[in-house]
Order: C-alpha cells, then sequence, then structure tokens
C-alpha cells in the first residue's frame, strides 16, 4: 500500500503565517483546531544519529555531536534535519533523540544508546557511592541488564517464525524497566540537592524505554496496545514535571554543585543554560508522546498495519520528517 505523505516544506507557508501551528507530532489549524498532518521522523534520523548518545539541547550541538558526519551528503540531510525542527518550531533539538512520531532508530541502536546512559552513569563513581548503598547500585546493573536483554530480544524477533509474541514480550518488560527508571527521576527531583547528570540519564533511560515499546507493539501490528501505550506514557512524563519549575531546579542543582554558594548572575547562568533547556526538552517530548496515539489511530482508520508503515518509513532516503495527512476528524488534542 503506498503512504500519501507530505513533506514539512509544503506546510511552511502556514506555519510562517500562523494559519498552522504545531502541537507536538500534530500539525493543527490554527482556526478550527483541525488536525491537518501528522509528524514522523524516518530512517534517515537515526542513520544520521548513530553516533550521539547525549541530548543535544542546540543546533550547533546537535551538528558538532553528530561525529559520524563524513561525506556532503549525510551534512545536506544533518542540516535538512535542524532546518526542518527549526521550522516546525521545536524549542530544542534534543526531541531529535527522543523522536518524533512512531521510533524508528531500531532496536539495535536503542541497545547502543542504553549502554551509553549506563556508563554515564558508572562514571559519576563518587556520586554513586555516596548517594546509593551496594544493594541499590546491584538492582540499577540489573535494571539496565534487563533492558538490555529486551531490545536485544525485540532485534531478533524477525528471525522467528511468529515474531509478534517476542515483540509484545520485549515491551511488556521495558515497561517495568520504564517504571524503575522513572521512579529514580521521580526521587531525585524531590532531593534539595539535585545531580543533574543523574537526571538527565535517568530521564532519556526512561524516555528510550517508553518510545521502544511503542516501536516493538507497532511493529507487531498491536495497534490498540500501542495507543494505550503511548497516551499512558505521555501522562506519565507530564506528571513527572509538572510539579517543578525552572527556580526550585536551579536552587536544588546549585545546592549539590561546589559549596551550594552562587551568586544572582551564576544561578541565572545556570537556569538559561541547563535547565531551561532540559525542561523545554522534557514539554517537547510530553508532548510528542502525548500526540503519538493519534498517529497510530490514524494508520488504523486507513488501513495501515504497524509493520508496513514502519518499513516505509525506515528506508527513506532523503527526508528527515515526513507528514501524514490527516483524515478528517475532529480536532482535539
Amino acid at each position: 500500500m503506498s503512504i500519501p505523505f507530505d513533506v514539512p516544506r509544503q506546510f511552511a507557508a502556514g506555519l510562517a503565517d500562523g494559519s498552522l501551528v504545531r502541537f507536538g507530532a500534530l500539525l493543527k489549524d490554527s482556526g478550527t483546531g483541525q488536525v491537518v498532518a501528522h509528524l514522523q521522523e524516518t530512517g534517515v534520523v537515526p542513520r544520521l544519529l548513530s553516533g550521539v548518545s547525549r541530548l543535544p539541547l542546540a543546533p550547533t550541538e546537535l551538528l558538532s555531536g553528530a561525529v559520524a558526519i563524513d561525506n556532503n551528503l549525510k551534512l545536506r540531510q544533518l542540516t535538512s534535519l535542524v532546518q526542518t525542527l527549526q521550522s516546525l518550531q521545536y524549542a530544542t533539538m534534543g526531541i531529535a533523540l527522543v523522536g518524533v512520531g512512531v521510533s524508528v532508530a531500531g532496536f539495535a541502536l536503542m541497545n547502543r544508546r542504553l549502554k551509553g546512559i549506563e556508563g554515564e552513569i558508572s562514571n559519576l563513581k563518587t556520586l554513586m557511592e555516596k548517594q546509593f548503598r551496594e544493594l541499590h547500585l546491584r538492582e540499577l546493573r540489573a535494571r539496565f541488564a534487563l533492558a538490555s536483554t529486551c531490545l536485544e530480544r525485540a532485534e531478533n524477533a524477525h528471525r522467528f517464525r511468529e515474531p509478534a509474541p517476542e515483540l509484545r514480550g520485549a515491551a511488556e518488560r521495558l515497561a517495568e524497566s520504564s517504571g524503575f527508571f522513572k521512579a529514580e527521576v521521580k526521587f531525585a527531583l524531590k532531593e534539595e540537592r539535585v545531580n543533574m547528570e543523574l537526571v538527565r540519564s535517568f530521564t532519556y533511560a526512561m524516555l528510550l524505554c517508553d518510545t521502544t515499546r511503542v516501536e516493538c507493539l507497532v511493529e507487531a501490528n498491536e495497534m490498540d496496545a500501542a495507543m494505550c501505550v503511548a497516551e499512558c506514557s505521555g501522562a506519565d512524563w507530564v506528571g513527572l514535571f509538572d510539579e517543578i519549575d525552572a527556580v526550585t531546579l536551579t536552587r536544588r542543582v546549585s545546592a549539590a554543585t561546589g559549596d551550594g554558594q552562587h551568586s544572582y548572575s551564576e544561578l541565572r547562568e545556570l537556569r538559561l543554560r541547563l535547565i531551561e533547556p532540559f525542561l523545554q526538552l522534557m514539554n517537547e517530548a510530553t508532548e510528542a508522546g502525548i500526540t503519538r496515539a493519534a498517529l497510530i489511530q490514524s494508520l488504523v482508520d486507513r488501513g495501515i498495519e504497524g509493520s508496513e508503515y514502519l518499513q516505509r518509513v525506515r528506508k527513506e532516503e532523503k527526508e528527515p520528517i515526513l507528514m501524514l495527512p490527516a483524515l478528517t476528524h475532529p480536532a482535539g488534542r
């Protein structure tokens, strides 16, 4: 089945004059609220960012972070990705690693990113020794190992005569890891002395698990379950960050650094450089997660199987972001 994709530049004029607005992975008519199109990343994005494990927060970081850029084609594609995300009015570029639409990064790449996160946490050795007992360290290692095993299971599912049960099983176990990382984020944010590197690492691990759960279920053509996971995980992300503001988080992060005594200008610089971009990224990731379910519903309404859809967008060679025009439905968020 041919999937009727558009490209973002066809909507550039509407975005520029305000007649169209973006909310998460949806493009809407600003007057009626009607959904116009669904955003979807393609296989171009993970191929470009295969060497990036962190959450870049600015276009320059995204460009400098993609260490695998080795030819003019890749450079043009990465520049196109940055320009597209900017034209769609994303505040940060970190959304390129979190995912727009259904994740198409693939399970092997997600596993490498997960192991990169584990390595970053392990490098915080002094902090870990002070903040966690050895029992908790063992539990942390076990959770990363479980998530990694699930991703390996999903990666090899296609070798089975019936891949769907393997994909469903991987998604189910990834929910356990996501719940663990979510609890760690929640606990860390409530501390009076917040280590921002730890919060970022646990947050990205949680996002990675949840977006991969959706990818597993879409691949298995379990569309109702995929919609449910997308909606529930998006709501969970909202709950994590809706009770903390930039000023409070800045104060708590400041208390964990040095002697905790910082001038007003130092606190302002910390808030502008690190805290506000992180909270903006989480807002965008949350909106993308919430609206992911609408994209999956659109696939169901069109009679497009999840595995067919993923195969199509993974094989895209040119455009980093595609738009699936919406069917006529009542507007909604």
